[in-house]
């Protein structure tokens, strides 16, 4: 019985012991706690549904209509005192601070804003079209019947000067019979002491002579019939320009109205390709920018080119624009509706740039966190421009030789979010701890 007493007073002896140094551990925590929490006056308004959202004056939420809730900028005097005055812009948008050990565990790191030209090389769909101005329709200049088609298949390539066709023609034959007349009575009217008689003859002369130059013929054929005095029944018509064949419209021995198409030519010396190009790329493609082709058909050859025009509207069903590339076609390899490849290299002007994974695509507006030394990193609304598989150009928001968060960014994001409103030192345990100390306990 004598022990029992002894027993109890050191249990109350260890439970004492254990109480007091609970208490010492739990103070400063608690001290800590209630001053990290002793925020600045600066005030900002967001959207619970959209914390990415911040505005400087209470209203509502332009994505879902909320009112917009307050917050606070995030630092305490401890934190101002030991990062330093920050600029206007950053005072309003809410900041974070990371440990040196907390940003090595999330393996941060951060790059400068450059000022530099953007690169991109990019690639699309196309296909071969005739050049549009080196088209050209043959048509009868008069009413009569097809005797002799001289370019009779479609794809013959014809020289300037060539024979095309040859045509018997009631007008021509008419035409031809009236300017041998007209000479005829010229000649016989040289003579005449009557100047006036002898300017008729030939002001006829001269008419008749026009009338057939209108329906076709060349002054080499017109000389001919001068000099044989023979009216032909079948007039032959040459190529007036170089060509190929696209279409053939009639066949020997057709009857043709005045106006009726005889070929389709081409000229394919010069070909166009037309790309495709989706619409987010188009702010890269100019006027007079150099293009390099390829076919399927040729494999490994490149052609050449120079893009000459950009359609104003962009197809609703592909998302695309069309984009043409004229290419010199001198050999004749490339073929109207072959398919092929158009290669488009293009750089910008110098712009102030970031590596895409920097930027956090939030709404309204893409969002950076920049780094302000000593572990405060700020968040940030910019405006982005062009865009490379590795960076992006920035309108507004940023300056040159600022350091943005270039890895880890996603992670700070969250923790901001988390913690808005209040100092963050994320990652240290003995602060988190604190934190859920002062929790109220749940029954």
């Amino acid at each position: 019985m004598s022990n029992r007493p002894q027993s109890i007073i050191v249990i109350l002896a260890i439970s004492a012991v254990v109480a007091f140094a609970y208490y010492q551990y739990r103070l400063p925590h608690k001290t800590s706690v209630q001053s990290s929490d002793r925020v600045l006056s600066q005030t900002l308004w967001t959207c619970p549904m959209h914390p990415q959202l911040l505005r400087s004056e209470k209203g509502t939420c332009p994505s879902c209509g909320m009112s917009l809730v307050k917050v606070t900028s995030g630092l305490n005097s401890n934190d101002k005192e030991r990062i330093g005055p920050l600029s206007l812009q950053d005072s309003v948008i809410d900041q974070i601070i990371l440990r040196p050990e907390d940003m090595a565990r999330m393996a941060i790191a951060t790059q400068p804003v450059e000022l530099r030209s953007l690169e991109k090389d990019f690639e699309a769909d196309g296909k071969i079209e005739p050049d549009e101005t080196q088209l050209a329709a043959i048509a009868t200049r008069v009413a009569g019947r097809i005797e002799k088609m001289y370019a009779n298949v479609t794809g013959q390539v014809i020289t300037k000067g060539e024979p095309l066709y040859s045509i018997y023609s009631p007008f021509l034959v008419t035409g031809q019979e009236e300017y041998l007349l007209a000479l005829n009575s010229r000649r016989k009217l040289q003579p005449s002491p009557y100047a006036e008689a002898q300017l008729n003859a030939l002001e006829l002369v001269e008419a008749a002579r026009k009338r057939l130059v209108s329906a076709g013929l060349t002054n080499e054929q017109v000389h001919e019939l001068e000099q044989t005095g023979h009216v032909q029944d079948q007039v032959t018509f040459h190529a007036a320009t170089a060509g190929t064949v696209l279409k053939k419209h009639v066949v020997e021995g057709s009857y043709v109205a005045q106006g009726d198409p005889i070929y389709s030519l081409a000229d394919l010396s010069r070909v166009w390709m037309i790309a495709r190009v989706p619409e987010y790329e188009i702010s890269w493609i100019t006027l007079g920018q150099n293009v390099q082709a390829t076919t399927f058909s040729y494999s490994g050859e490149v052609f050449v080119g120079k893009v000459a025009f950009i359609d104003p509207v962009v197809d609703p069903e592909t998302r695309t624009v069309r984009v043409r590339t004229e290419i010199s076609n001198s050999h004749h390899k490339l073929k109207p509706e072959m398919f092929g490849r158009v290669r488009i290299r293009s750089s910008s002007k110098p712009v102030l740039t970031i590596p895409v994974s920097a930027v956090i695509d939030a709404s309204p507006l893409p969002l950076v966190y920049v780094e302000k030394g000593n572990g405060l990193f700020i968040a940030r609304q910019i405006r982005v421009g062009l865009r490379t598989p590795d960076s992006v150009a920035v309108l507004d928001g940023l300056r040159e030789g600022e350091r943005v968060v270039a890895r880890g960014n996603f992670l700070i994001d969250s923790q901001r979010q988390l913690h808005r409103g209040a100092s963050v030192l994320w990652g240290s345990s003995k602060e988190i701890e604190a934190k859920e100390s002062v929790r109220p306990q749940v029954p």
